[in-house]
């Protein structure tokens, strides 16, 4: 029985073609938000105004984007430029998309590779100039060995060898012209019609965002608005898509809503090595539950915990919050121990190393920040884990102390209760600090390991001076550990030596 083919609107086709780019065109432009690689810009349909006039027709023709890495949006300020052409069919959205399917998008990429070269240097464009044809369409096999085979000058045969000819022909190179564009050139095959498109836009802003639904909604069509905007003809020289725009577009202020507690701890000068550091390194990746480390005012718990988080960084990943940081936390725009801001930053931080996707902040209901935490988190810990299997996350934060003090709840706090009562986070360990005297209410009685930071031993005493003070005896150990009983705020009163520092 002869197969029946689908008839499609042409017109309505076009129309997904446009909304498709859209949807590629607003998730590509996320990236903006916390940039791991110097994404600085996106231009649509073209080049950026600042390249347009230099660029040839065919280069502004064939741009559905223009993606720029550097410090500027132009082709003299960046490091890279990638030059897009987004393609679409939901007539051929199951074959698979062969050289001969972009024929004329490899031509024009090619001319406008050379009038780079001619207009900038060979050199600037070997180093900067990349393409890329993204398609909802599977990508042929031979298409991708063709460019792999054209790269290293293999001998190719059957399709393969097809597929390398006709990328050969539209482009009009040969030899080491030839591999030298290829190896500029991808071919990216992204699976599915517009509707799954636009609902894995619609996904991510969801899973970014720790709001239910209403919030993600009003993003969601923000930034869509923003990719159609760009793309209309009064927007012909204001066509680049920027960090700034996108914030607005999320109603974001600036960066600073993104990652809104950076750290301030002091600088401290030399760290002495305390005795108990060996034990509870070791200690902290066998956990089975949370650790507190506990001690009274002034024994050194802050820097304690930079120590340990510096020893165990080379095996794990570390994140090390100031939830103190230096008394700011009590600065009505600071609040850094409030969970909407100290989620939203530990979260974030761990996207700047790309572990995780972003965290939008936007509410502050506990339950859901709680719930958007974890899921972020076991996303950045199975990540860690690709690296090496035994590698664990590791979170070091103060209990929130102080947020009890001023009636508020504490993330650190939350969390603990989260891990107590709805199971631990595999491949997460949370060590928190807090007062002896506290510590059960400063972690809301969440079941916790417990480790005691004693303060310093007359030989750490001894240590800490010799470090400091010109001339130091002995005796002057002994009159310092006996005014301070270890405890390098109270050393302060011994006139001749210096604030303590401990570790």
């Amino acid at each position: 029985m002869a197969k029946i083919r689908d008839n499609y609107d042409s017109v309505r086709a076009s129309r997904d073609g446009h909304e498709f780019h859209e949807a590629w065109v607003a998730r590509k432009c996320l990236g903006l938000l916390l940039p791991k690689d110097d994404f600085i810009g996106l231009a649509i349909e073209g080049f950026s105004p600042a390249d347009q006039k230099t660029a040839e027709d065919a280069g502004n023709e064939i741009a559905d984007a223009v993606l720029y890495y550097g410090d500027r949006s132009s082709f003299e300020h960046a490091n890279q430029v990638v030059v897009v052409q987004v393609k679409y069919s939901k007539a051929s959205e199951d074959k698979p998309f062969r050289s001969a399917d972009a024929k004329k998008t490899i031509e024009k990429f090619a001319k406008t590779y050379r009038s780079h070269k001619r207009k900038h240097g060979t050199e600037q464009a070997r180093a900067k100039l990349r393409f890329e044809l993204v398609t909802n369409r599977p990508i042929l096999a031979a298409l991708h060995e063709a460019v792999a085979g054209i790269i290293a000058g293999a001998v190719l045969h059957g399709t393969v060898k097809d597929q390398a000819d006709q990328i050969q022909a539209a482009c009009k190179l040969q030899g080491k012209d030839l591999a030298e564009f290829v190896s500029r050139l991808h071919f990216t095959g992204v699976r599915g019609d517009l509707r799954e498109s636009k609902n894995r836009l619609a996904i991510a802003l969801a899973d970014w965002s720790a709001a239910r639904d209403p919030l993600a909604r009003v993003r969601l069509n923000s930034i869509r608005e923003l990719a159609r905007d760009k793309a209309n003809l009064a927007n012909q020289n204001r066509n680049v898509i920027s960090r700034a725009d996108v914030l607005t577009a999320l109603e974001l202020h600036d960066e600073n809503d993104l990652l809104p507690c950076p750290a301030s701890f002091p600088n401290v000068g030399p760290v002495l090595e305390r005795s108990q550091l060996s034990e509870v390194v070791a200690k902290i990746p066998q956990l089975d539950i949370p650790l507190v480390i506990h001690a009274d005012g002034g024994v050194g718990k802050t820097v304690f915990m930079n120590s340990i988080a510096s020893r165990l960084a080379s095996a794990h990943e570390i994140v090390l919050f100031d939830c103190f940081g230096m008394g700011q936390y009590r600065a009505p725009g600071d609040a850094r121990h409030l969970p909407r801001k100290e989620l939203v930053h530990i979260v974030n931080e761990l996207v700047c190393r790309g572990l995780c996707d972003p965290l939008l902040p936007g509410t502050d209901d506990s339950d859901d920040l709680i719930r958007a935490f974890r899921l972020k988190i076991g996303q950045a810990a199975k990540t860690v884990r690709r690296v090496t299997t035994d590698r664990q996350l590791i979170i070091f934060d103060n209990a929130g102390e102080q947020a009890k003090d001023r009636g508020e709840p504490s993330f650190p706090e939350l969390l603990l209760a989260s891990i107590s009562h709805g199971g631990a986070l595999t491949g997460v360990q949370l060590v928190v600090s807090s007062r002896t005297h506290r510590r059960v209410a400063a972690t809301g009685g969440a079941a916790c390991e417990e480790f005691e930071l004693k303060p310093f031993t007359i030989q750490e005493t001894g240590e800490f001076l010799r470090q400091r003070l010109d001339g130091h005896t002995e005796a002057r150990t002994h009159v310092a550990q006996s005014r301070s009983r270890g405890n390098h705020r109270l050393q302060r009163a011994e006139p001749s030596a210096e604030p303590w520092t401990t570790a």
